[in-house]
């Protein structure tokens, strides 16, 4: 079963699932899942809140069951969630600044509302979430067997799941630089960790 690998430019891919394809978009996630995104910061997170406002009443659900807490080795799968709009993360304000990051909790609503789409014929989303590796974040991009082999078993945790929830689809992956933003990890790892599980979880599209 050979898989396909396509590389894209730009901002995350949120495909419609059609009757032949199922597409799944990756949630770097913090361990407490959606935890942060009501916050000032705007990472990839938050951004998947803020685009898919429906996200916002499932964190209330969960932390309401105590069932918000994802471990290193959990993984969660969301379907059906619409996305209502789009923010470019890359547009620069008058200021050179971004939206991305902790620009999101200064900027003025002018800066935002220019940035921001609003379809009017929202589309479902199927999402796969996975704890993004910290390791960057508190001793540098270095990584010793047993943290490749734990962020190995998470991406394949995730994309194994993906491909079994995808009812005989094709199942298409759509993923980047996990946690390589604020926390700081190896774009090369990140990479190639999320590679191979995709190989061998056989996703039909990585």
């Amino acid at each position: 079963n050979k898989m396909e690998i396509v590389k894209r430019e730009g901002v995350f891919r949120f495909d419609e699932t059609t009757e032949k394809e199922s597409h799944w978009t990756v949630d770097f996630a913090d361990d407490d899942l959606f935890g942060f995104c009501f916050m000032g910061q705007l990472a990839q997170e938050e951004l998947l809140c803020l685009e898919h406002p429906g996200l916002y009443h499932l964190r209330k659900a969960l932390v309401a069951k105590q069932h918000n807490e994802l471990k290193d080795d959990e993984i969660a799968l969301v379907r059906g969630v619409k996305r209502y709009s789009a923010l470019d993360t890359s547009k620069k304000g008058v200021d050179g600044k971004t939206l991305y990051g902790n620009n999101f909790r200064d900027a003025i609503k002018e800066q935002i509302d220019s940035c921001l789409t609003i379809f009017d014929d929202p589309k479902e989303s199927q999402i796969v979430a996975m704890v993004a590796p910290r390791k960057g974040l508190y001793s540098g991009p270095t990584y010793d067997k047993d943290d490749l082999e734990k962020y190995f078993y998470r991406a394949y945790a995730a994309f194994s799941a993906s491909k079994g929830n995808s009812n005989g689809k094709k199942a298409v992956i759509h993923t980047g630089n996990w946690g390589c933003g604020s926390f700081g990890n190896s774009y090369h790892v990140a990479a190639l960790t999320q590679l191979v599980a995709a190989r061998i979880a056989q996703v039909d599209q990585f």
